[in-house]
C-alpha cells in the first residue's frame, strides 16, 4: 500500500460532543485500510473501539482492523507507565498501529510516558507512521501545570517539528485550541 501519511499534519478542533473522536477514528479506518501504521495516544479511553464494531458502547464484532490496544479496560496489555520509550521501539520494529490508552493512568504518569514515547520514537523511527494526540491540550499544553508537562511539551513539539523528515505525521485532536502550545499550532497544516 501507499505509505504517504507520514508527515501530514492535522488539526481537529471542535465543542465537547461534537465527533471529533469519530473524525479521528475514520482517519485510523483508512489508515488501516491503507495499511499505513499509526499510533493514538488515548487520556479519555475513546478509541479502543477501532477494534470492534460497536455494540453499544461495549465491544461488538471484530472489525478487522488489526491494532495493538495497550492499556485500558479493553487492552491487549497492560500500560507500564515507565515503558513508553520500550513501547515505541516495539511499535516500530513490529510496523504494527496502536492504541495506548491512559485513561486509568494519573495525568503525571501519562505526561511521563508519553514524554520517554515521543522521545524514543522520533529518535528511531525510519518509516512513515501518523500520530494522533486526543485531548492535545493535555500533553502540548500552553500553560504548564504538572511535573511532567514540560518534558512532554519538550518531546512532542520536537516529534511535531522534527519528525516530518523521518515520516511522522499527526493529528491533533482538541476542543481547546486556546490551550495547546502555539509554536505547536503553528506547525498545523490541515484544520478540520
Amino acid at each position: 500500500g501507499c505509505r504517504s501519511s507520514g508527515g501530514l499534519s492535522l488539526n481537529i478542533i471542535a465543542r465537547r460532543r461534537s465527533g471529533k473522536s469519530n473524525l479521528a477514528g475514520v482517519i485510523e479506518e483508512t489508515l488501516c485500510q491503507r495499511g499505513d501504521p499509526w499510533v493514538c495516544l488515548d487520556p479519555v479511553s475513546a478509541h479502543w473501539g477501532i477494534r470492534y464494531l460497536d455494540d453499544r458502547g461495549q465491544p461488538g464484532k471484530p472489525s478487522g482492523h488489526d491494532v495493538l490496544i495497550v492499556g485500558g479496560k479493553y487492552g491487549d496489555v497492560p500500560l507500564d507507565e515507565k515503558g513508553g520509550a520500550a513501547l515505541a521501539q516495539i511499535i516500530v520494529e513490529t510496523d504494527i498501529s496502536c492504541v495506548i490508552d491512559m485513561g486509568a493512568e494519573t495525568m503525571n504518569a501519562s505526561q511521563g510516558f508519553v514524554a520517554d514515547f515521543a522521545t524514543e520514537l522520533r529518535r528511531i523511527n525510519e518509516t512513515p507512521r501518523h500520530v494522533l494526540l486526543e485531548e492535545a491540550h493535555v500533553f502540548v499544553p500552553q500553560q504548564l501545570q504538572y511535573d511532567n508537562q514540560k518534558a512532554c511539551l519538550g518531546a512532542l513539539s520536537k516529534l511535531i517539528s522534527m519528525g516530518g523528515g523521518k515520516g511522522i505525521g499527526y493529528t491533533l485532536i482538541s476542543q481547546r485550541p486556546a490551550g495547546i502550545a502555539k509554536t505547536v499550532l503553528e506547525q498545523i497544516d490541515n484544520l478540520f
